[in-house]
């Protein structure tokens, strides 16, 4: 039985918390006097203490798939290979900070992914295309492939209504009555009003619609105003006597009467009297009746 060498990896130097360097150191069990049974890690580290003036507070022994060692672990085990090496690294500790690098990284972390890229547009494919000219072309085609669809759409649409109108225009058509008594009969008095009063207005041209005879006129209206009939202005034209009336003569005879400051030439008098005198007529031409034919 063989017991395996020792095979421990030193930090040479570190110089502002980076390690410069790293250095392996091969032992011999036999030679430093160890037995399997006495030989742990913590002796291990005494002797790194001594030999490169490490304390043994500042020492970590972690094995190679990076597990720390325990110091009552027996790593010396014997074997039957003679050319067997057990190997650990010694890392040293360090002052701790004072926390919240954590939080800091995964802040950073999620910017990063937001500025991340994600247009690859300008790359080529294995074929040498580019990828934003074949997104391009793919986009073209579905894009007609779509305007195809809706046209075929809108042609079934089409087709339904033309559907429609032929079977509502084949369709027999309904009769509806129209019931509303109250209405015939507003109708049928309306046109037996303007009858009557149409047949009247034949029968009695002069009349007018607003002219009331004494015998149409209510008896209320007359007692209410307290007159009569009797006692009422005659209005008609009868009432009026020829004296009141001015001569023909007296009306074409009549002159402008002239201020005191008017000026007639005496050739303009002279001109004026022939016209007054041709002007004038006699009040037999004027009286006599004349005939006008009333259609």
């Amino acid at each position: 039985m063989y017991l395996p060498q020792i095979h421990v990896t030193v930090p040479l130097a570190e110089t502002a918390g980076r390690v410069l360097g790293h250095h392996t150191f091969c032992y011999d069990p036999q030679d430093l006097g160890w037995s399997p049974q006495d030989t742990t890690v913590k002796t291990l580290k005494t002797y790194l203490a001594t030999t490169f003036g490490i304390p043994l507070s500042s020492q970590r022994l972690v094995a190679t798939d990076g597990l720390p060692l325990p110091n009552e672990f027996p790593f010396l085990q014997p074997t039957v290979d003679p050319l067997d090496y057990w190997s650990c690294r010694l890392q040293l500790t360090v002052c701790g900070g004072k926390g919240g690098f954590g939080s800091q990284l995964r802040a950073q972390g999620g910017k990063m992914a937001t500025h991340k890229t994600t247009n690859f547009d300008a790359c080529r494919d294995l074929s040498g295309h580019r990828v934003g000219a074949v997104k391009k072309a793919e986009s073209a085609v579905a894009q007609v492939q779509q305007e195809a669809k809706e046209e075929q759409v809108q042609r079934e649409k089409v087709q339904k209504r033309i559907q429609k109108c032929y079977q509502e225009a084949s369709a027999p058509v309904k009769k509806h009555r129209f019931d509303n008594p109250e209405f015939f009969q507003e109708s049928a008095a309306i046109v037996d009003s303007i009858k009557q009063s149409v047949h009247q207005a034949l029968q009695d041209p002069k009349a007018s619609p607003t002219d009331l005879t004494p015998s149409e006129s209510s008896p209320q209206s007359s007692s209410s105003s307290g007159l009569s009939p009797e006692s009422l202005p005659s209005s008609s034209p009868s009432s009026q006597t020829a004296n009141d009336r001015p001569s023909p003569n007296q009306v074409l005879s009549k002159k402008p009467i002239l201020s005191h400051w008017d000026y007639v030439p005496s050739d303009m008098s002279d001109s004026d009297s022939e016209n007054d005198e041709e002007s004038t007529v006699t009040d037999q031409e004027l009286t006599q009746p004349s005939t006008v034919s009333i259609p």
